[in-house]
């Protein structure tokens, strides 16, 4: 009997007329292109790229597999819940050149005199925390949680997850030797300042249901 549509089954083997078809295609590609649904034509070394574990990820790799996770779950609601924002790459990086840009590159806290409540973002910049863009992205005071990757220092891959209800920044971060907490106040002060202005832009507390306030000025 087939499982019912929610049910997540990671278990399962992949087709093997797709995997056989995958290899071949890394075994003999002469050039052909592949589309990996990021309006984004890449060739084969790409994907031995994605597989080597000697290789540092392009932002590429992660968006195109960060792509997926939407579709999962919106084919498993229940499994990964309705209440997540996934975001591409280019968010932490825009948000940390324009931290660097207004406050000096390096500094883990804002110039003297600034205020989230008075700082001027366009519509543009908006757009995120709207819900405005493709893919599936919601207005975020209709989620509980934003997932965020973050290629810290150009170097290594993190995920930064915004818990929205609790306001809270979480860092998941597999690099194995302990890292100073003033050094990770760096990394994350775009976010634990800007995120919270920016909210406060889009009237986010008025919108928010039956919600505390979150993500305050620190």
């Amino acid at each position: 009997m087939p499982q019912p549509p929610h049910v997540l089954a990671p278990h399962e083997l992949i087709d093997p007329d797709h995997l056989a078809a995958y290899q071949a295609y890394k075994r003999n590609s002469s050039g052909e292109l592949r589309d990996v649904d990021l309006q984004l034509l890449v060739d084969v070394l790409w994907f031995h790229w994605f597989q080597s574990n000697f290789m540092e990820l392009e932002d590429t790799h992660i968006d195109a597999y960060l792509k997926i996770l939407p579709k999962r779950q919106r084919a498993f609601p229940t499994v990964y819940g309705p209440r997540i924002n996934i975001l591409d790459s280019q968010f932490y990086s825009w948000l940390c050149n324009y931290w660097d840009r207004k406050m000096g590159n390096g500094s883990d806290r804002p110039r003297t005199g600034w205020s989230l409540q008075k700082q001027n973002w366009s519509d543009e910049d908006l757009t995120v925390v709207r819900g405005q863009l493709p893919l599936g992205n919601l207005p975020w005071h209709n989620v509980d949680s934003v997932m965020i990757p973050c290629n810290l220092g150009r170097t290594h891959w993190a995920l930064a997850s915004i818990d929205l209800t609790a306001g809270n920044i979480y860092l998941f971060d597999s690099y194995r030797q302990e890292v100073p907490f003033s050094h990770r106040k760096m990394q994350l002060a775009c976010l634990r300042y800007f995120v919270p202005s920016m909210l406060h832009a889009v009237n986010f507390h008025n919108h928010r249901e039956g919600r505390s306030d979150v993500l305050k000025d620190y």
